[in-house]
């Protein structure tokens, strides 16, 4: 059984029958071709590549013919919003709804203290990085991945071994009511805010219904829970969280934690974080100011747990990017910034500012920037596009190489003659340009783009020995 370890089977709340799941939880539920006795080991949700012999399973975007193969290869239920001919189904009103209901279900049971990580961009190295810290002194459960919807938290709470302290978990807003849900269901005590950009718009049709998304995850908030947020990101004070704020900054000096005397090199990031007084010495193995906002999100974490500064700093040191989000990777003299796990307006200008600071590798390297589509922009992809183009006048991009049917607007809109251009409708014309540059001298490159647009298939492409390096290094590649 995948859930053996955990807490909830120590518990023994599996095996759990269909019918006694349903009343615990006030269903308003009908059953299909199912004896209501019927007993459940686990809850499956369509997070999972795989189910187990004897679960539950529940869809969220398959379609009919595979639910069906689910229920071939061992599940012994599914619950869904329709009736499948001869498929074993409890079907309820609204899955969303049952689908919180079972996570609150789930979560009494475990009823551990939780940090949630949220924002458009850096959820997921905030998160990683908050665990390398807690971890130095305190048994934490956290899926490193971005498993970060209402389903996949279903499925992390079930894999909760019995000897955890501390839960951390990543919560995406791109889902209406996904921030509520998973607030309600965990009351976590700690919350991280990374910032509120344009990420997701497209499902909302407006900044200030995207910023309603972001304050739901106060719904479950307990009274003395704490919000962290940068107070260099203006939307993300215009929020008006309802909870206790502590805030980080760079430029913005009312903020509770400072940071200063920032250097950067090739191979990390040092800087001063100041606060009532106190000033620690950080160093990070990575790029960006995006990246030392993150980090003090992370230290104050550390501090409101009580862990010693010196195994805060020593988390924030181990901390190394992974797959291709954010990772500078060379080669010889190519060097390569594998950004490419998503992309949004913000992410494109914190990956262009990141990669235009480090120094080529040789005299005649010229900085190449491969930007493509970026996806859940519906409504505001003109407004994207141009404001990508104008950032990319003003940085000392040589190449510039869009990728995909909507990024060439990028190109109609740049102004600055000194930077070369090119568009490419797909994989196969990037790739061939890409080799055919590299074949010229030891360039820098830039990959930023959707997750859709799949260039981490032009890296290990064109750029083999970088791609496996990264593959070697991240064991989280997807």
């Amino acid at each position: 059984m995948i859930f053996q370890n955990s807490v909830l089977n120590k518990k023994q709340i599996f095996p759990i029958s269909i019918i006694n799941l349903c009343d615990l939880l006030n269903l308003n539920y009908s059953i299909c071709n199912l004896d209501r006795s019927t007993l459940i080991s686990s809850i499956i949700v369509s997070n999972n590549a795989s189910v187990e012999r004897g679960c539950l399973f529940i869809p969220y975007d398959e379609t009919d013919q595979e639910i069906v193969k689910k229920v071939n290869e061992g599940a012994v239920a599914v619950l869904l919003d329709h009736e499948i001919n001869n498929i074993p189904c409890v079907i309820v009103d609204d899955l969303p709804s049952a689908l919180y209901l079972i996570g609150r279900w789930l979560y009494k049971n475990i009823a551990l203290p939780s940090v949630a990580v949220i924002g458009s961009v850096g959820k997921t190295t905030t998160k990683r990085m908050v665990y390398n810290i807690l971890k130095t002194e305190k048994r934490v459960y956290c899926k490193l991945g971005n498993f970060n919807t209402l389903q996949a938290l279903n499925v992390n709470l079930q894999e909760i071994d019995y000897n955890t302290e501390l839960i951390i978990q990543e919560v995406d807003e791109k889902r209406r009511n996904n921030t509520v849900y998973c607030s309600k269901i965990l009351h976590p005590k700690l919350v991280i805010v990374t910032n509120v950009a344009e990420s997701h718009i497209g499902f909302y049709g407006s900044k200030e219904a995207l910023i309603e998304s972001f304050r739901g995850i106060t719904a479950g908030m307990e009274e003395n829970s704490v919000i962290i947020l940068n107070a260099d990101d203006e939307d993300s004070l215009r929020a008006g969280f309802n909870a206790k704020i502590i805030s980080v900054g760079i430029y913005n000096k009312t903020a509770d934690y400072i940071a200063t005397n920032i250097v950067t090199t090739k191979e990390k990031t040092e800087f001063d974080v100041i606060s009532n007084n106190e000033k620690v010495h950080i160093i990070i193995k990575t790029h960006g100011e995006h990246n030392i906002y993150n980090a003090m999100m992370a230290f104050i974490v550390g501090k409101l747990e009580g862990l010693s500064v010196s195994n805060i700093k020593k988390g924030l040191l181990n901390y190394n990017n992974t797959g291709v989000r954010q990772n500078i990777c060379q080669v010889g003299n190519v060097l390569l910034y594998a950004d490419c796990y998503n992309s949004s307006l913000r992410s494109v200008k914190y990956a262009l500012k990141t990669f235009c600071d480090l120094p080529v590798t040789t005299r005649n390297s010229k900085r190449v920037a491969i930007i493509g589509d970026i996806g859940e922009i519906e409504g505001y992809e003109d407004f994207t596009y141009n404001s990508i183009a104008n950032l990319v006048d003003k940085t000392n991009i040589d190449i510039l190489v869009t990728c995909g049917k909507a990024s060439e607007q990028i190109i109609k809109k740049l102004t600055n003659p000194n930077i070369i251009t090119k568009h490419t409708n797909n994989l196969k014309e990037l790739n061939q340009f890409l080799k055919d540059i590299k074949k010229q001298s030891s360039n820098s490159y830039l990959f930023k783009a959707s997750r859709f647009m799949q260039l981490e298939k032009s890296i290990k492409a064109v750029f083999p020995f970088h791609y496996y390096k990264i593959l070697f290094e991240d064991r989280f590649l997807k």
